[in-house]
């Protein structure tokens, strides 16, 4: 039979009616017999007997059907209470979680009460600040116009906005506001919220006495033509702090440069300039050369990317100490460089009198100076270090000026075709020995890049450098590099200064070892504190050296260099093979 059920709507309570009941069997409800089970069969009248059997059973079904039906209802009303009950602990449990959350976070909120960097003093957490400020790098090899330029986010609002003591760090320390950059695009100087941001930013720059650095370009060059001139707005934004500007860095071509004019005279501070020549759309030179830089006396560094041809229309004060020219061309693979012309270096040497650093990437080549031999007359420089890479060799470089007080020389061949190197090349180890034979400088370091080093030529350089502390010789061929490993193992060493040596080539057939040995066993009276040998395998055609490449034979020995150096207390050792 159907046990009666009741729905229980007591959410704490533990009766039975919480269990749920379960259905019965029909054979509960009594089974039919045989002679009910033939009626189904036939279409006769019951029996007397079997009609009271079979009106027993419809009472009895008649009254299961009446307490299962009350059990579907009592069902119904339990699930209605069941489903609010589980709504209530849902709520329960989102309760609980956001208690839970609200104390992870007084926790972790108590914790950073107690963390380190709270203790941390001042002058240390504003020198972490510090790091956080981002400075565009002027490109080191060709790139896009549209890479050239882009101001970087200025981290500073963000540490701003962290907590009150932060806040207060950063704009105590207005030298952390002294790096500005200005994108001088048109839809930028049109924002007001932009301009109010770059006046904000040279406001609180000015509370501190430190020189500006000050950084100008165009990040968008779809969005304006680089022939047309800077608005005047960025001017009159720059007259209250540009007399304290020390570092300027421009992106920009010549003819927006020249519209920066307003500023003559008032530079007074200005040590360091740096400008990356933007191409404009046609090849005309600016109508008048760039000349208020003259009257910033204080300006003793100056560097030019891609703007080798600028120098005659961008005029800096005659006190210049350090000048840099740059050009993708040697380093990358630019086809149109206003490059710097080999006819030009006496002419920088000639007006800055008192320059003493020059490096410059030499491009163009003047055929009527091509074959000409150095100047019988040379110019008197007060030049301290010369770092030259260039496409080619032409006397004009090195052969119109003396440089008595030269310490560091470096020279680098780098052609734009092989046809090149053989040509021009071969001649500047001769023309470097003429300029140092005329010069007689107490020179301290040399560096030869991708030179043919003649043994006869380079033995000749222990008379004029014998003074140099460091000896950089890269990849001047398989030959060279053997007589010159020879000469520096000979028991009486050409430089008895030396202190820093570096060759790089390919070393196959050369007596390494004797240099080693060479090393190892005058030890007290030459130290080397820098030893880098870089063996590079020129891919020759010497089936032996292949066959001593294959089986390590080479790479042994060199191996076993290392062993003979390691116990030397050198400060830097390094040999590598390269095959």
């Amino acid at each position: 039979m159907v046990t009666a059920w009741r729905a229980c709507n007591s959410s704490a309570c533990s009766c039975s009616l919480h269990a749920l009941p379960s259905t019965v069997s029909m054979e509960e409800f009594g089974s039919e017999d045989e002679d009910e089970g033939q009626l189904y069969l036939s279409n006769e009248l019951p029996s007397p007997d079997a009609e009271d059997a079979i009106r027993h059973h419809i009472q009895s079904f008649e009254k299961a059907l009446e307490d299962t039906q009350g059990v579907l209802s009592e069902l119904s009303k339990a699930r209605s209470f069941m489903r609010n009950q589980l709504l209530s602990i849902d709520n329960r449990i989102k309760a609980w979680q956001n208690q839970e959350a609200d104390i992870k976070k007084s926790i972790a909120a108590r914790k950073g009460l107690l963390h380190p960097i709270r203790r941390l003093p001042t002058e240390v957490l504003e020198n972490i600040f510090s790091f956080s400020v981002s400075r565009i790098e002027f490109p080191r090899q060709e790139c896009e116009l549209s890479s050239l330029f882009i101001p970087p986010s200025n981290s500073l609002w963000a540490l701003g906005l962290t907590c009150r003591a932060w806040r207060g760090e950063v704009l105590r320390c207005g030298h952390l506001w002294s790096y500005i950059c200005i994108d001088a695009i048109p839809s930028r100087l049109r924002s007001t919220s932009y301009m109010t941001s770059i006046a904000t930013h040279l406001n609180r720059a000015s509370t501190s006495n430190q020189g500006l650095h000050l950084a100008i370009g165009q990040s968008n060059h779809t969005d304006t033509d680089p022939t047309d001139p800077l608005p005047d707005k960025i001017i009159y934004l720059l007259l209250p702090v540009v007399a304290r500007v020390h570092q300027l860095d421009v992106f920009l071509s010549l003819v927006a440069l020249e519209s920066l004019s307003p500023l003559r005279g008032m530079l007074t501070n200005l040590r360091r300039f740096e400008y990356m020549a933007i191409p404009d759309n046609s090849d005309l030179d600016p109508e008048k050369p760039v000349t208020w830089m003259e009257d910033a006396y204080e300006l003793s560094h100056v560097r030019l990317v891609n703007a080798g041809g600028a120098l005659t229309d961008i005029t800096f004060p005659p006190a210049l100490r350090t000048l840099r020219m740059d050009d993708v061309k040697i380093s990358g693979d630019r086809i149109v460089a206003r490059g710097l012309a080999d006819c030009e270096v006496p002419d920088i040497i000639g007006h800055y009198s008192q320059l003493e650093n020059l490096t410059v990437d030499v491009v163009c080549l003047n055929t009527d100076t091509e074959r000409l031999p150095p100047d019988p007359h040379p110019s008197h420089s007060n030049l301290l270090s010369i770092d030259i890479s260039s496409t080619f060799w032409s006397n004009w470089q090195l052969g119109c000026f003396v440089a008595p007080n030269l310490a560091r020389l470096r020279y680098a061949c780098i052609p734009s075709d092989v046809s090149a190197l053989e040509t021009h090349a071969s001649s500047a180890l001769p023309g470097i020995l003429v300029f140092l034979e005329r010069s007689r400088p107490p020179l301290q370091a040399l560096h030869l890049d991708r030179i043919p080093a003649d043994i006869d030529v380079f033995s000749r350089f222990t008379g004029v450098a014998s003074t140099i502390t460091e000896l950089r010789v890269v990849h001047p061929g398989a030959e060279d590099i053997k007589h010159i490993v020879r000469l520096l193992g000979t028991p009486v060493y050409p430089f008895p200064c030396l202190r820093a040596l570096e060759l790089c080539g390919d070393f196959r057939g050369s007596q390494t070892s004797l240099l080693v040995t060479r090393i190892t066993e005058m030890w007290n009276q030459t130290r080397l504190d820098d030893l880098r040998l870089h063996w590079e395998w020129d891919g020759g055609e010497d089936a032996s050296i292949e066959e001593d490449i294959s089986d390590g034979t080479r790479t042994e020995a060199f191996a076993e260099l290392v062993g003979l150096l390691s116990d030397l207390p050198m400060k830097r050792l390094d040999i590598q093979v390269a095959l």
